[in-house]
């Protein structure tokens, strides 16, 4: 028995600050397992500016997204060999699928690693024949899971990472809380900045969802509105690739009589990121990873939410806020039957303020989410409802199409 457990993260930032809890409660009940964490190689480089390095003996940044394949083919063939090397000779006596939306690769990886037992949640539909594919490629043989939650249930992340937990045999883990990260006030005078004297602001968003944002003249538009209760200066954060919007978030709260000035990370940036968030007096932002790593820092804000994942990701941490406007399209896993988030987009300006506002007034007060009436009548709420019906009936037969003709291919002789 090699007495290794290997964990799967294929989620983003946002997700595996989530799932420190429950790295923490592993490690807690193994203290001599060998814990493997594989994930994303963007968000590979916090683990090692985080707490989550007491948690994990090892850390493969993957050299696939999974995310990014859909039907079999010689190149994805080719980039499923590289993981498999990568993750070579690694022990694998437990396998835990721990992102919340387990794909292809849970399955693959699973066959691979061969282990005694194997973890994961309730699946999303995912393709039985790129899996099998795979399987006949590589003469593999997929193990049996054993389901810890069921995200049908729509339950909170945490939740779900408690119920992980439970079912490795740890004790289900607290909310997550990271310390002030050291060496901060080397990090923060190197911007001009003093702790606790800016709120930091995050425009952007996931590149896998790009509708997933809240418009960025009524981020400007809040600051603007709390700039003389609460201060005026701005860190305005995000990815490098994000910086034009950035510096024009900037620009624009320069206009509005804000002091800002960007910060845009790459690979390397996570450490300081995490510094600068740490020590902000509050946040707000799109529901990123990024607030995630706000709120396990005791920092308060306001993040504005849709309805895609709602709510798995809602308000948790003391002094968080959340604003959303529900619709009855909610649960579409960011497949917009409008093409671009609605929902996101909806939201006024006038609550987001008044919830910033009270976070900042009571940053230990427990989390809370304000609901905004949508700006529809019934009528329209009705049209939105039946085309919502309509667009995941279409997918689900399109999915099952496209099942079919994979199937299909691989019999043909």
């Amino acid at each position: 028995m090699n007495n290794g457990v290997f964990v799967l993260h294929a989620g983003g930032l946002g997700d595996l600050v989530l799932a420190s809890g429950a790295l923490a409660a592993l490690r807690e009940s193994r203290p001599q397992a060998r814990i493997t964490l594989a994930l994303r190689a963007e968000v590979a480089p916090l683990v090692s500016v985080s707490p989550l390095r007491a948690s994990v003996d090892a850390v493969v940044p993957l050299p696939i997204d999974p995310y990014r394949w859909a039907v079999p083919s010689e190149a994805l063939f080719g980039a499923l060999e590289r993981t498999f090397a990568a993750v070579a000779r690694r022990p694998a006596e437990t396998f835990v699928s721990a992102e919340l939306r387990p794909t292809w690769l849970t399955f693959a990886l699973g066959a691979r690693l061969k282990p005694r037992e194997a973890f994961t949640m309730r699946s999303i539909e995912y393709s039985r024949a790129l899996v099998g594919a795979v399987c006949e490629r590589f003469g593999l043989s997929v193990p049996a899971f054993r389901r810890y939650a069921d995200v049908r249930s729509r339950t909170h992340e945490l939740v779900r990472y408690e119920r992980l937990a439970k079912a490795l045999g740890a004790d289900p883990p607290t909310p997550p809380r990271w310390p002030v990260p050291p060496r901060s006030r080397a990090v923060l005078k190197g911007f001009g900045l003093s702790p606790h004297s800016y709120v930091v602001c995050f425009p952007g968003g996931s590149a896998a969802t790009p509708g997933k944002r809240w418009a960025p003249e009524r981020f400007v538009a809040v600051l603007a509105a709390v700039r003389e209760r609460l201060g005026g200066r701005v860190v305005v954060a995000g990815e490098a690739a994000e910086r034009g919007l950035l510096e024009r978030v900037a620009r624009d709260c320069v206009a509005a009589g804000l002091q800002a000035q960007v910060f845009a990370g790459d690979l390397t940036g996570l450490g300081t990121l995490r510094v600068l968030v740490a020590n902000a007096w509050g946040y707000l932002g799109n529901d990123t990873g990024s607030v995630h790593l706000a709120a396990v820092h005791g920092v308060p804000g306001v993040t504005v939410y849709g309805g895609g994942t709602w709510p798995a990701y809602a308000p948790w941490a003391p002094g968080s806020r959340g604003v959303v406007a529900p619709l009855p399209c909610f649960g579409c896993l960011w497949d917009c039957v409008f093409g671009h988030a609605v929902c996101v987009e909806e939201v006024p300006v006038e609550p987001v303020v008044l919830a910033l506002l009270a976070a900042a007034a009571a940053p230990v007060a427990p989390p809370a989410i304000l609901e905004s009436a949508p700006p529809f009548g019934p009528a329209t709420l009705g049209l939105i409802r039946d085309a919502a019906a309509t667009y995941r009936s279409a997918q689900v037969d399109r999915a099952a199409r496209l099942e079919a003709l994979l199937s299909r291919a691989r019999t043909r002789p």
